[in-house]
């Protein structure tokens, strides 16, 4: 079990029918009221109206760009950590992500958390019964559109380490395969030092490795907390023959519904989420579903997996309800994660 305390952090409502002004403020304020950790995006340039995960009378075609929404926020809290779960490698010039990012850092006092990934691929997948067939094709739309250029995975290793010089050295330099550039002065530096936190997503070998030597926490979605687990020491195994310290943040991405009773609380899952995977139980097993206690047994598992930060998204997502589930979790989950670490009690099984 990981020795850092579980925390919770909330997806933003930036994308589809809900997705506003208003109800971006409205969650990200509740969420700083309620103790969450963090607000997160995701990153994309197109949707598929189709794939939608909410209802309403909006646009499902709405979706707001990441970082512009976290600057937005950033205006609006206080407290809340700033996550990105996470930036698509080849969508932005590393340079300039490294300047938005330490940008967004030192305006924000020093909230940023900067996950990256290589995005969906361009295949037909599945993962635990849930498809993603549709990420794949929104995937290379977007990657066709930008015109993105070279191996993905490479992409993403250079740009993690542009952004560690970046924010970094006084005057940066990088002599990659694909970016070179020498004596970079740029200012801001971020507020945190070394630097803000840097997470991988994914959940390939190439992650996992990605995750160990370039970063400082590893965030998939679509895990289990079985592969979750094994992954995780996988992660540590590989930094510490590389002479590196282990990542410190082992989180995930997962949706999340919660009621009054399991069965409500299922519903709801299934009435955005049931078509996605074959049956209920395939649907309750890859999320966290159920009353406040039953998504505290589960939580327990991921703790007991190792995980230390769990990045929900809120279904349904309508604005009014998943203001209730917020206050459903702020009131009665968040205050019992303390409690939920000393029950589980140590475990040293990374000890190394």
């Amino acid at each position: 079990m990981s020795e850092s305390p579980l925390r919770i952090s909330l997806r933003l409502p930036h994308s589809y029918a809900v997705a506003g002004p208003k109800a971006i403020r409205q969650v990200a304020e509740a969420a700083e009221a309620y103790g969450f950790y963090g607000v997160s995006v995701q990153d994309h340039i197109l949707v598929d109206p189709k794939a939608a995960p909410c209802g309403g009378d909006g646009d499902n075609r709405n979706l707001y760009e990441a970082l512009q929404t976290l600057g937005w926020v950033a205006g609006v809290t206080e407290r809340v950590k700033l996550i990105t779960t996470v930036l698509v490698a080849g969508f932005r010039h590393p340079v300039m992500l490294a300047k938005e990012t330490a940008s967004l850092d030192a305006l924000s006092g020093g909230r940023l958390m900067v996950g990256v990934g290589v995005g969906a691929g361009r295949t037909r997948q599945s993962a635990e019964g849930f498809k993603l067939a549709h990420h794949a094709t929104i995937a290379t739309r977007e990657f066709d559109a930008l015109n993105v250029m070279g191996h993905r995975g490479k992409l993403a290793d250079e740009n993690l380490q542009i952004l560690d010089a970046m924010w970094t050295q006084d005057s940066a330099s990088f002599h990659g395969e694909i970016y070179q550039f020498e004596d970079m002065d740029a200012y801001p530096k971020p507020v945190q030092r070394p630097r803000p936190p840097l997470l991988v997503g994914g959940r390939s070998e190439a992650a996992i490795r990605r995750a160990a030597l370039l970063a400082d926490g590893w965030c998939p979605s679509h895990e289990s907390p079985q592969h979750f687990a094994e992954n995780r020491l996988k992660c540590i195994a590989i930094a510490t023959a590389a002479g590196k310290p282990a990542p410190k943040w082992w989180g995930t991405n997962i949706d999340l519904a919660v009621a009054r009773t399991d069965e409500k609380a299922q519903d709801l899952m299934g009435r955005w989420f049931g078509k996605m995977f074959e049956t209920r139980q395939a649907m309750v097993d890859a999320t966290l579903t159920g009353t406040p206690e039953t998504i505290l047994r589960q939580l327990g598992v991921w703790r007991r997996a190792g995980l230390n930060l769990a990045d929900v998204k809120i279904t349904p997502r309508d604005l009014d309800e998943t203001l209730e589930q917020m206050r459903i979790l702020g009131e009665e989950v968040i205050p019992a994660l303390p409690g939920l670490d000393a029950e589980l009690g140590p475990d040293t099984r990374d000890s190394r």
